[in-house]
């Protein structure tokens, strides 16, 4: 391709020789005028928004992963702990001989475990109790037996009743997680010994 030219008409003939080779050998589809030329700048622009907003969405995808993992680790570590608890309230006895009659309960001995009376007052404990005057004797075995066992591990709390002299217990909102779970528990295992043998 490599040619000496002395003039400049050598140089037009030499252009106008190499044209037809340069396109056959080397596939040039022609001269790009500047206006067909697409404005990149945008294309680019776009494309670092694009890169930045992608970059932000795999963040916050990692910590909605990480939160997840966080409450499920605390949710494990709520039912090993009210796992433990039910252990603990159902080996703690106390007397029941006064009410067992009422309640028509086929129990052998005068004593029931302070899981299957919080189960069975659990209405009670959800409304909240008082040692008003005129207590009946179900009021008083929740109020002065059942509730303080209860308050030990903060499922209810005594507090005072506004512009009155008596006190009331209510259900905490660790309480109302326990009971929850319990509930859980006890329809689980419907048709199974343990937690269904419980009212």
């Amino acid at each position: 391709m490599l040619q000496i030219s002395s003039n400049s008409k050598d140089v037009k003939l030499s252009v106008l020789e190499s044209l037809p080779h340069l396109i056959v050998h080397h596939d040039l589809t022609g001269w790009v005028r500047s206006s067909d030329i697409p404005n990149t700048k945008i294309l680019t622009d776009e494309l670092i928004r694009l890169s930045a907003e992608n970059k932000q969405l795999k963040l916050d995808l990692a910590h909605q992963i990480k939160l997840v993992g966080q409450k499920k680790d605390a949710k494990h570590l709520l039912e090993d702990e009210f796992q433990e608890l039910i252990s603990i309230l159902d080996s703690a006895s106390m007397d029941f001989s006064n009410l067992k009659d009422e309640f028509g309960l086929k129990i052998d001995s005068n004593t029931i475990s302070v899981l299957r009376a919080s189960i069975i007052f659990k209405d009670w404990l959800m409304n909240g109790v008082t040692n008003q005057v005129g207590m009946s004797e179900i009021t008083k075995f929740i109020f002065f037996d059942l509730c303080p066992k209860l308050q030990i591990h903060e499922l209810v709390t005594n507090e005072a009743v506004p512009k009155v002299e008596y006190r009331r217990y209510a259900i905490t909102k660790r309480g109302q997680q326990f009971f929850a779970y319990v509930e859980k528990k006890m329809h689980k295992s419907k048709g199974k010994t343990g937690m269904e043998s419980m009212p």
